[in-house]
Protein backbone atom coordinates (compact mmCIF):
# COMPACT_ATOMS: atom_id res chain seq x y z
CA UNK A 1 0.00 0.00 0.00
CA UNK A 2 1.37 3.71 -1.18
CA UNK A 3 1.79 6.13 1.55
CA UNK A 4 -1.26 7.46 2.19
CA UNK A 5 -1.48 11.46 3.51
CA UNK A 6 -3.43 10.78 6.81
CA UNK A 7 -3.85 7.95 9.12
CA UNK A 8 -7.42 8.11 11.10
CA UNK A 9 -6.81 6.08 14.55
CA UNK A 10 -10.32 5.29 16.06
CA UNK A 11 -10.21 3.07 19.47
CA UNK A 12 -13.54 1.20 19.81
CA UNK A 13 -15.00 -0.39 23.04
CA UNK A 14 -18.63 -1.30 22.87
CA UNK A 15 -19.42 1.56 20.52
CA UNK A 16 -22.03 -0.42 18.13
CA UNK A 17 -24.65 2.34 18.48
CA UNK A 18 -22.17 5.01 16.87
CA UNK A 19 -19.56 3.52 15.12
CA UNK A 20 -21.44 3.46 11.52
CA UNK A 21 -22.28 7.31 11.84
CA UNK A 22 -18.60 7.96 12.78
CA UNK A 23 -16.82 5.49 10.13
CA UNK A 24 -19.58 7.38 7.71
CA UNK A 25 -18.67 10.66 8.42
CA UNK A 26 -14.97 9.91 7.66
CA UNK A 27 -16.24 7.30 4.10
CA UNK A 28 -18.20 10.78 2.79
CA UNK A 29 -15.09 13.25 3.04
CA UNK A 30 -14.64 14.62 -0.10
CA UNK A 31 -10.28 14.42 0.71
CA UNK A 32 -9.89 10.58 -0.16
CA UNK A 33 -6.36 9.86 0.62
CA UNK A 34 -6.52 8.54 4.06
CA UNK A 35 -6.33 4.99 6.13
CA UNK A 36 -8.83 4.35 8.84
CA UNK A 37 -6.96 1.99 11.42
CA UNK A 38 -9.90 0.31 14.11
CA UNK A 39 -8.32 -1.04 17.34
CA UNK A 40 -11.38 -3.19 18.69
CA UNK A 41 -9.98 -3.04 22.36
CA UNK A 42 -12.30 -6.11 23.54
CA UNK A 43 -15.24 -5.01 23.00
CA UNK A 44 -18.27 -7.53 23.93
CA UNK A 45 -20.74 -5.98 22.19
CA UNK A 46 -20.99 -6.02 18.00
CA UNK A 47 -18.04 -3.61 17.31
CA UNK A 48 -15.66 -6.02 16.27
CA UNK A 49 -18.08 -7.63 14.02
CA UNK A 50 -19.15 -4.10 12.35
CA UNK A 51 -15.47 -3.43 12.51
CA UNK A 52 -14.66 -6.52 10.46
CA UNK A 53 -18.05 -5.66 8.38
CA UNK A 54 -16.27 -2.17 7.37
CA UNK A 55 -12.60 -3.75 6.18
CA UNK A 56 -14.61 -5.68 3.54
CA UNK A 57 -16.78 -2.69 2.01
CA UNK A 58 -13.28 -0.33 2.04
CA UNK A 59 -9.85 -1.64 1.15
CA UNK A 60 -8.63 1.45 3.09
CA UNK A 61 -9.54 0.23 6.25
CA UNK A 62 -7.96 -1.81 8.70
CA UNK A 63 -8.91 -3.49 12.16
CA UNK A 64 -6.85 -4.93 15.13
CA UNK A 65 -8.36 -6.84 17.80
CA UNK A 66 -6.85 -6.98 21.11
CA UNK A 67 -7.67 -7.30 24.71
CA UNK A 68 -9.01 -4.87 26.78
CA UNK A 69 -5.94 -2.46 27.62
CA UNK A 70 -8.02 0.74 27.74
CA UNK A 71 -8.27 3.49 25.04
CA UNK A 72 -4.16 4.47 25.20
CA UNK A 73 -3.18 1.44 24.53
CA UNK A 74 -5.63 1.21 21.87
CA UNK A 75 -4.27 4.06 20.59
CA UNK A 76 -0.66 3.13 20.57
CA UNK A 77 -1.59 0.27 18.49
CA UNK A 78 -2.35 1.97 15.88
CA UNK A 79 0.18 4.54 15.80
CA UNK A 80 2.57 1.42 15.61
CA UNK A 81 0.76 0.58 12.30
CA UNK A 82 0.11 3.61 10.62
CA UNK A 83 1.42 5.09 7.66
CA UNK A 84 0.49 8.28 6.78
CA UNK A 85 2.07 11.42 6.81
CA UNK A 86 -0.35 12.97 9.32
CA UNK A 87 -2.19 11.27 12.12
CA UNK A 88 -5.43 11.80 13.02
CA UNK A 89 -7.32 10.66 16.26
CA UNK A 90 -11.38 9.67 16.50
CA UNK A 91 -13.00 8.63 19.17
CA UNK A 92 -15.51 5.75 17.94
CA UNK A 93 -19.07 7.60 19.67
CA UNK A 94 -18.07 11.47 17.72
CA UNK A 95 -17.98 12.34 14.35
CA UNK A 96 -16.74 14.51 11.80
CA UNK A 97 -18.14 17.41 10.10
CA UNK A 98 -18.55 16.59 6.25
CA UNK A 99 -15.96 18.92 5.19
CA UNK A 100 -13.44 18.49 8.17
CA UNK A 101 -10.61 17.31 6.16
CA UNK A 102 -10.67 19.80 2.97
CA UNK A 103 -7.81 21.56 3.92
CA UNK A 104 -5.54 18.55 3.09
CA UNK A 105 -5.85 19.20 -0.04
CA UNK A 106 -6.59 22.90 -0.77
CA UNK A 107 -3.79 23.71 1.80
CA UNK A 108 0.28 23.81 1.84
CA UNK A 109 1.24 21.99 4.84
CA UNK A 110 4.90 22.73 4.25
CA UNK A 111 6.76 22.77 7.46
CA UNK A 112 3.53 22.64 9.66
CA UNK A 113 3.75 19.87 12.30
CA UNK A 114 0.19 20.56 13.91
CA UNK A 115 -2.63 21.85 12.74
CA UNK A 116 -5.87 23.04 15.16
CA UNK A 117 -9.68 23.37 14.01
CA UNK A 118 -12.71 23.89 15.86
CA UNK A 119 -15.48 21.33 17.48
CA UNK A 120 -18.91 21.53 18.15
CA UNK A 121 -20.11 19.90 21.78
CA UNK A 122 -23.78 18.38 21.09
CA UNK A 123 -25.60 17.08 24.33
CA UNK A 124 -29.49 16.10 24.97
CA UNK A 125 -31.90 19.06 25.38
CA UNK A 126 -28.95 21.91 25.67
CA UNK A 127 -28.04 23.90 22.46
CA UNK A 128 -24.63 22.72 20.69
CA UNK A 129 -21.85 24.52 21.68
CA UNK A 130 -18.71 25.99 18.82
CA UNK A 131 -15.81 26.88 19.61
CA UNK A 132 -13.23 27.49 16.81
CA UNK A 133 -9.97 29.32 16.28
CA UNK A 134 -10.28 32.92 15.33
CA UNK A 135 -8.75 32.67 12.42
CA UNK A 136 -6.89 30.51 9.97
CA UNK A 137 -3.37 31.50 10.15
CA UNK A 138 0.25 29.56 10.80
CA UNK A 139 2.23 30.66 14.00
CA UNK A 140 6.21 30.03 13.80
CA UNK A 141 6.36 29.26 17.20
CA UNK A 142 4.16 28.01 20.45
CA UNK A 143 4.49 31.13 22.92
CA UNK A 144 3.20 33.09 19.09
CA UNK A 145 0.24 30.34 19.23
CA UNK A 146 -0.90 30.23 22.61
CA UNK A 147 -1.47 34.22 22.50
CA UNK A 148 -3.13 34.65 19.58
CA UNK A 149 -7.21 33.53 19.01
CA UNK A 150 -5.93 29.73 19.08
CA UNK A 151 -8.22 27.58 20.95
CA UNK A 152 -6.72 27.31 24.69
CA UNK A 153 -8.12 23.56 24.47
CA UNK A 154 -5.84 20.95 23.82
CA UNK A 155 -8.13 17.70 23.34
CA UNK A 156 -6.59 15.07 20.78
CA UNK A 157 -9.41 15.03 18.34
CA UNK A 158 -8.70 19.07 17.43
CA UNK A 159 -5.19 18.21 16.25
CA UNK A 160 -3.88 16.89 13.36
CA UNK A 161 -0.11 15.88 14.14
CA UNK A 162 2.59 15.16 11.54
CA UNK A 163 3.62 11.61 12.44
CA UNK A 164 7.55 11.70 11.89
CA UNK A 165 7.26 14.04 15.14
CA UNK A 166 5.95 11.45 17.39
CA UNK A 167 8.07 8.66 15.91
CA UNK A 168 11.02 11.04 16.28
CA UNK A 169 10.16 11.97 19.73
CA UNK A 170 8.96 8.58 20.98
CA UNK A 171 5.71 10.38 22.08
CA UNK A 172 3.42 7.77 23.28
CA UNK A 173 0.00 7.81 25.30
CA UNK A 174 0.35 6.93 29.26
CA UNK A 175 -0.97 3.61 29.63
CA UNK A 176 -0.57 4.05 33.51
CA UNK A 177 -3.23 7.01 33.76
CA UNK A 178 -6.78 7.20 32.29
CA UNK A 179 -7.80 10.70 32.29
CA UNK A 180 -5.56 13.59 30.70
CA UNK A 181 -3.68 11.05 28.75
CA UNK A 182 -4.48 12.94 25.67
CA UNK A 183 -3.56 16.21 26.91
CA UNK A 184 -0.14 14.73 27.88
CA UNK A 185 0.63 13.25 24.08
CA UNK A 186 -0.76 16.88 22.27
CA UNK A 187 1.26 19.07 24.28
CA UNK A 188 4.34 16.94 23.88
CA UNK A 189 3.53 16.90 19.79
CA UNK A 190 3.28 20.68 20.20
CA UNK A 191 6.15 21.60 22.21
CA UNK A 192 8.54 19.72 19.34
CA UNK A 193 6.44 21.00 16.65
CA UNK A 194 8.03 23.70 14.09
CA UNK A 195 5.00 25.31 12.89
CA UNK A 196 1.61 24.97 14.27
CA UNK A 197 -1.38 26.22 11.70
CA UNK A 198 -5.15 26.66 12.79
CA UNK A 199 -7.76 26.84 10.72
CA UNK A 200 -11.09 28.15 11.31
CA UNK A 201 -13.79 25.63 10.89
CA UNK A 202 -15.79 23.46 13.23
CA UNK A 203 -14.37 19.79 11.78
CA UNK A 204 -15.24 17.98 14.63
CA UNK A 205 -18.76 16.71 16.74
CA UNK A 206 -18.37 15.95 20.19
CA UNK A 207 -21.14 14.44 21.72
CA UNK A 208 -22.02 13.89 25.39
CA UNK A 209 -23.98 11.17 27.06
CA UNK A 210 -24.95 9.86 30.35
CA UNK A 211 -22.02 7.52 30.20
CA UNK A 212 -19.21 9.43 28.62
CA UNK A 213 -15.44 9.77 29.98
CA UNK A 214 -16.49 13.29 31.08
CA UNK A 215 -19.86 12.66 32.68
CA UNK A 216 -17.97 10.72 34.96
CA UNK A 217 -14.90 12.48 35.20
CA UNK A 218 -14.27 14.21 38.84
CA UNK A 219 -12.89 11.54 40.79
CA UNK A 220 -9.54 12.33 42.91
CA UNK A 221 -7.49 9.29 40.98
CA UNK A 222 -8.69 11.82 37.30
CA UNK A 223 -7.55 14.73 40.11
CA UNK A 224 -4.24 13.13 41.08
CA UNK A 225 -3.85 12.32 37.18
CA UNK A 226 -3.16 16.20 36.30
CA UNK A 227 -0.02 16.16 38.71
CA UNK A 228 1.07 13.25 36.53
CA UNK A 229 1.01 14.70 33.43
CA UNK A 230 2.64 18.17 34.77
CA UNK A 231 5.37 15.72 35.81
CA UNK A 232 5.93 14.00 32.83
CA UNK A 233 5.58 17.50 30.83
CA UNK A 234 8.39 18.64 33.05
CA UNK A 235 10.46 15.71 32.36
CA UNK A 236 10.05 15.46 28.56
CA UNK A 237 11.52 19.22 28.63
CA UNK A 238 14.08 18.57 29.83
CA UNK A 239 14.96 15.59 28.72
CA UNK A 240 15.10 17.54 25.03
CA UNK A 241 16.03 20.61 26.56
CA UNK A 242 13.39 23.18 25.13
CA UNK A 243 12.65 26.33 26.17
CA UNK A 244 10.76 26.88 28.73
CA UNK A 245 8.38 29.63 27.27
CA UNK A 246 4.24 30.58 27.87
CA UNK A 247 3.13 28.23 26.96
CA UNK A 248 4.88 25.47 28.67
CA UNK A 249 4.37 27.48 31.71
CA UNK A 250 0.43 28.18 31.13
CA UNK A 251 0.15 24.35 30.67
CA UNK A 252 1.93 23.29 34.09
CA UNK A 253 0.03 26.00 35.52
CA UNK A 254 -3.07 24.44 34.27
CA UNK A 255 -2.18 21.16 35.15
CA UNK A 256 -2.21 22.23 38.83
CA UNK A 257 -5.06 24.00 38.56
CA UNK A 258 -6.84 20.72 37.54
CA UNK A 259 -5.59 19.25 40.36
CA UNK A 260 -7.25 21.22 42.77
CA UNK A 261 -10.74 22.09 40.88
CA UNK A 262 -11.26 18.42 40.27
CA UNK A 263 -10.18 17.48 44.12
CA UNK A 264 -12.97 20.33 45.26
CA UNK A 265 -15.70 18.56 42.57
CA UNK A 266 -14.17 14.49 43.69
CA UNK A 267 -16.72 14.65 47.02
CA UNK A 268 -15.43 13.86 50.41
CA UNK A 269 -11.53 13.68 50.78
CA UNK A 270 -8.77 12.03 52.85
CA UNK A 271 -7.39 15.21 53.65
CA UNK A 272 -3.76 13.40 54.56
CA UNK A 273 -3.80 11.98 51.65
CA UNK A 274 -4.36 15.16 49.36
CA UNK A 275 -1.80 17.21 51.17
CA UNK A 276 0.72 14.49 51.38
CA UNK A 277 0.32 14.08 47.33
CA UNK A 278 0.58 18.10 46.70
CA UNK A 279 3.38 17.97 48.79
CA UNK A 280 5.58 15.45 47.12
CA UNK A 281 4.99 16.68 44.07
CA UNK A 282 5.73 20.20 44.38
CA UNK A 283 8.85 19.15 46.49
CA UNK A 284 9.81 16.83 43.43
CA UNK A 285 10.17 19.45 40.74
CA UNK A 286 10.95 23.44 41.01
CA UNK A 287 7.49 25.22 40.21
CA UNK A 288 8.57 28.60 41.89
CA UNK A 289 9.65 30.00 38.49
CA UNK A 290 6.98 27.93 36.26
CA UNK A 291 4.37 29.28 38.67
CA UNK A 292 5.41 32.56 40.02
CA UNK A 293 5.99 32.96 43.87
CA UNK A 294 2.30 34.47 44.55
CA UNK A 295 0.15 31.09 43.28
CA UNK A 296 3.68 28.78 44.42
CA UNK A 297 3.38 29.59 48.34
CA UNK A 298 -0.78 29.71 48.46
CA UNK A 299 -0.64 26.04 46.90
CA UNK A 300 2.54 25.05 48.90
CA UNK A 301 1.79 26.07 52.70
CA UNK A 302 -2.34 26.67 52.02
CA UNK A 303 -3.49 24.38 49.99
CA UNK A 304 -6.63 23.62 51.50
CA UNK A 305 -7.31 27.64 51.40
CA UNK A 306 -7.06 27.23 47.77
CA UNK A 307 -9.17 24.24 47.61
CA UNK A 308 -11.99 26.12 49.59
CA UNK A 309 -11.46 28.92 47.84
CA UNK A 310 -12.52 26.95 44.38
CA UNK A 311 -15.57 24.93 46.43
CA UNK A 312 -16.45 28.86 47.39
CA UNK A 313 -16.68 29.83 43.95
CA UNK A 314 -18.05 26.61 42.56
CA UNK A 315 -20.95 27.12 44.84
CA UNK A 316 -21.61 30.74 43.80
CA UNK A 317 -22.51 29.36 40.69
Amino acid sequence: MEQPKLSIIIPVYNAEKYLNACIGSILSQSFRDFEIILVNDGSTDGSGAICDSFTIKDKRIKVFHKENGGVSSARNLGLDHALGEWIYFIDADDDINLSCLDFLSTRSLTGIDVVQFGFKTVEENKPDKEQLPLETKEFKDLDEFYNSGSLKNYTLWIHLIRRSIISDHNIRFNTSIKYAEDLEFVICALSVSRRVMTISIIGYHYYIRGNSAMARAFSYNNAKNHLIVAANILDFYEDLNLVKGIFFRSRIEYMIKSFFSFSARAGKLNAQNFKRDIDSHLKSYSYKNILGLKFYYLIRFFPFLYLNMIRFKGNKK
